[in-house]
């Protein structure tokens, strides 16, 4: 991405190849474009010995053998410090080293793999556009350096109004052509057929933006929305036949039996998204995981989708059905139990004692849904993710992200946010009490007719001139 970035930078400039060449030679050359592929086995345990070198070490054997240059002594780099001093001394781009040193570099792989899960559930959940990744001509062309940004992200999936896709919305690959660049819609009429039904979209979309992390009872069944199901659909999707030898390779790198459980662990995942979210002191996740106690059962949320129905939708489209079949399964249990004997019995005896513990989980986590649904819990974005995730603090499993929530939602309840739209649903009276006092908060829910304090007097106009010309005339 860098060496693109190079590349743009420079055609925006109009630098030709001499002043590009020049430039090099003043700062050093961008080693994700500049160095060789082919590798000398002779030298590879010299470059062993040297990916297990500090920083310092490796700025001296740099400089010896280079030369002196700002970029190897400074804090410069493009992406690794470390990996580019490594790329500058051997003079190799650092994916030949990445493959040498596999190990000691697995971490630099863990970032660009977990940016591909995360994808993924964004293009499950109807935020990117999946053609885009199986056909890179159809994605737009990025506007010049000094242009205002787009609107959306140019790899979203969007409508023929530009904003992110609804059902029945999503725009033809024909209109995705006729796209001038990503900050301009085709001109009105330009496109025959603007929209495809939802049907030719290569990919089923959860438009409720609801997943579950349901494997059926035993493990083997599951669900249709299940978020795992549907990370792999995308797989196989992008690379065929080889989707589970990728899948393999994915979870060798992020440290993980099984994609189950990267989206299970608290620390996999959600972590990483909530970490992704965050800037500053600024935290944001928009794929929210609300778990059972034990983690054996979680509804996966999208942000941007959260009505005041989502909850009761999840209640009854997954919640409900999975209560009423873990309860049936349970009957069948007991069943085949009464008919065994010896280590079978003992088998099932222990089956039956772990169905009962997830169906009370179950129950636990569809009271508490209901609970905060009966709030009334209705989300407005505008107040922000953290506001409208602190009603559902109970059911977050990751510590940090649980202490935070809850944390707002006690200040939620004593009155420090009075100004969001959540406080004014769950607390109508006492904010309707504090717009009599406070304007600003009356003029952020529309209730300045209540308000008993006058609004400030408009400042008169007239400049510094006037009163002097005003003076003058006294005199």
């Amino acid at each position: 991405m860098s060496s693109v970035i190079d590349g743009l930078a420079a055609k925006a400039f109009g630098l030709n190849k001499e002043e590009v060449a020049f430039l090099d030679l003043e700062v050093c050359p961008n080693p994700y474009n500049e160095y060789r592929e082919e590798i000398n086995e002779c030298i590879a345990p010299e470059i062993q010995a040297a990916i297990r070198s500090d920083i310092p070490s490796l700025i001296g054997k740099v400089c010896q053998t280079r030369g002196y240059r700002r970029a190897y002594t400074k804090k410069a780099y493009w992406a690794d410090r470390k990996l580019e001093l490594l790329a500058h001394l051997f003079q190799l781009r650092p994916e030949v080293l990445l493959r040498l040193g596999a190990n000691a570099y697995a971490k630099y792989l863990e970032r660009p793999v977990a940016d591909l899960i995360s994808y993924f559930v964004g293009v499950v959940f109807g935020r990117w556009d999946l053609r885009i990744a199986l056909d890179p001509s159809l994605a737009p062309k990025l506007p010049d350096p000094f242009d205002p940004l787009p609107v959306c992200p140019p790899g979203m999936l969007v409508g023929p109004d530009g904003p992110p896709a609804k059902p029945g919305g999503i725009v033809s690959e024909e209109w995705l052509r006729a796209r001038p660049d990503a900050n301009t819609l085709p001109p009105e009429g330009a496109v025959p057929h603007p929209t495809i039904p939802d049907s030719e979209y290569p990919l089923y979309i959860n438009w409720d933006g609801i997943l579950v992390d349901d494997p059926g009872f035993n493990g083997d069944r599951p669900h249709r929305d299940d978020i795992v199901r549907r990370v792999r659909e995308v797989l196989d999707l992008i690379w065929g036949d080889r989707a589970q030898e990728v899948e393999q390779e994915v979870c060798e790198i992020l440290g993980v039996r099984d994609l189950r459980d990267y989206f299970r662990k608290p620390s996999g995942f959600f972590q990483d998204h909530l970490k992704r979210y965050s800037k500053s002191r600024r935290k944001a996740p928009i794929y929210w995981p609300l778990s059972t106690a034990s983690g054996s059962y979680t509804i996966w949320l999208y942000y941007h989708r959260l009505t005041d129905q989502t909850l009761y939708a999840a209640v009854n489209k997954y919640l409900e059905p999975k209560i009423a079949d873990t309860e049936r399964a349970l009957d069948r249990l007991e069943e085949e139990l009464a008919a065994a004997s010896g280590r079978e019995a003992t088998r099932l005896r222990d089956r039956l004692n772990e169905g009962r513990a997830f169906l009370g989980e179950l129950q636990d986590l569809r009271e508490e849904l209901l609970r905060v649904a009966g709030l009334p819990y209705k989300p407005d974005l505008n107040d922000g993710v953290i506001i409208n995730a602190a009603p559902l603090h109970r059911l977050f499993r990751l510590r940090s992200w649980a202490k935070e929530t809850e944390k707002v939602w006690k200040k939620l309840e004593k009155g420090d946010y009075d100004w969001a739209h959540m406080a004014y649903t769950i607390r109508p009276d006492r904010v309707r009490e504090v717009c009599r006092r406070d304007r600003s908060i009356a003029v952020a829910h529309g209730l300045e007719d209540i308000c008993e304090v006058e609004p400030p007097a408009p400042k008169k106009k007239g400049g510094r001139g006037r009163g002097r010309r005003r003076k003058e005339a006294a005199r």
